[in-house]
C-alpha cells in the first residue's frame, strides 16, 4: 500500500518563515505580562503575592516557569518562591533571604492579569551576606 509521502505529494502547506508572527503567546500570556509590568512598577525590596486561587487552576510549577519566560524575555532577574496559598515573584536586584517575615500590616492590593495580588514588603539582607 503506498503512502501519500510515497507518492510525492506533500501532507503540509508550506510558508516562509518571515511570516511567521514573532514571539511566543502561550495560554499564560496576560498573567504573565501583568506580573511582569507589575514588577517593573514595584517598588525595590518588595515581592509580588499571586494567590494561587485567583490563576485560573494553572499549576504552580507551569506558572512558575511561564512567569520566568516572561521575565527573562525583558531581561528581568526574577526569585520566586511559593508556599500553598501563594506564588511570591521579586526582583533578584534586592532578593528575599531564605525565610520571609509574616505580614504585619495588611499588604497594598494590585491586579495582575485579572487575579487580585498583593505587595509584601521583604526584610533587608544583613550586613556582609554573599549569595
Amino acid at each position: 500500500m503506498e503512502t501519500a509521502l510515497s507518492k510525492g505529494t506533500n501532507l503540509y502547506k508550506t510558508l516562509r518563515v518571515a511570516s511567521l508572527p514573532g514571539g511566543r503567546r502561550g495560554k499564560h500570556h496576560d498573567l504573565t505580562v501583568g506580573i511582569v509590568r507589575e514588577l517593573k512598577a514595584g517598588r525595590e525590596g518588595m515581592a509580588l503575592v499571586i494567590p494561587l486561587a485567583n490563576v485560573g487552576g494553572v499549576e504552580l510549577g507551569n506558572l512558575r516557569s511561564a512567569v520566568h519566560r516572561a521575565a527573562s524575555t525583558d531581561n528581568l532577574e526574577i526569585e520566586t518562591q511559593a508556599d500553598e496559598e501563594n506564588l511570591y515573584v521579586w526582583l533578584r536586584k534586592d532578593p528575599a533571604p531564605a525565610v520571609m517575615r509574616k505580614l504585619v500590616d495588611t499588604p497594598s492590593r494590585v491586579s495582575v492579569g485579572g487575579a487580585a495580588c498583593a505587595l509584601l514588603a521583604l526584610p533587608a539582607r544583613p550586613a556582609g551576606y554573599l549569595p
